[in-house]
């Protein structure tokens, strides 16, 4: 979580986001399961809407059941392609 936080704190606030998750696939076995999710992550410069950035990636899960719900306990980011200039969020041109 420490490392997740660290990871996506500097992209908090500017620029405007829209991500949108889709596909899940997930495979239970017991009280653990995995999966994947894709996602399509928008990113704007709020000072120029040209200035933009675009992800397509996917999620790879780890998930276990707890007594309050199945809990993601690991995930590792693959990104499939990308286009656009990822200074927009804080990335090398």
């Amino acid at each position: 979580l420490e490392n997740f936080i660290a990871q996506t704190q500097g992209s908090l606030g500017p620029p405007i986001t829209q991500h949108v998750m889709a596909t899940y696939d997930i495979d239970i076995d017991g009280d653990t399961a995995t999966g994947f999710r894709y996602v399509i992550a928008w990113h704007v410069d709020p000072d120029d809407p040209t200035h933009q950035f675009k992800v397509g990636a996917r999620y790879l899960d780890t998930l276990v059941r707890t007594p309050t719900g199945w809990k993601i306990s690991e995930f590792t980011f693959k990104i499939l392609w990308a286009d656009g200039d990822p200074a927009v969020v804080g990335g090398e041109s």
